[in-house]
């Protein structure tokens, strides 16, 4: 969802209390390797999650991508 300058990431299907990392990135084709850890949290107890990330407004696109170590 986005609402102005934040957007709330969730989601469902994760591992009860698993970790997570939120990662991002202006470019697609940048390797995974040098994508920004944004955040890092662990699966609520029904194995979903919600992240909520300011965006900046000179970045015209930002590409988010969920990790699980």
């Amino acid at each position: 969802m986005l609402d102005g300058t934040t957007l709330v990431l969730s989601g469902a299907g994760g591992s009860l209390g698993g970790l997570y990392y939120v990662v991002a990135s202006t470019n697609l084709a940048e390797r995974m390797t040098n994508w920004q850890h944004i955040a890092t949290n662990r699966f609520n107890a029904d194995g979903t999650f919600a992240v909520t990330n300011s965006l900046e407004r000179v970045e015209s696109t930002k590409f988010f991508r969920l990790e699980i170590p």
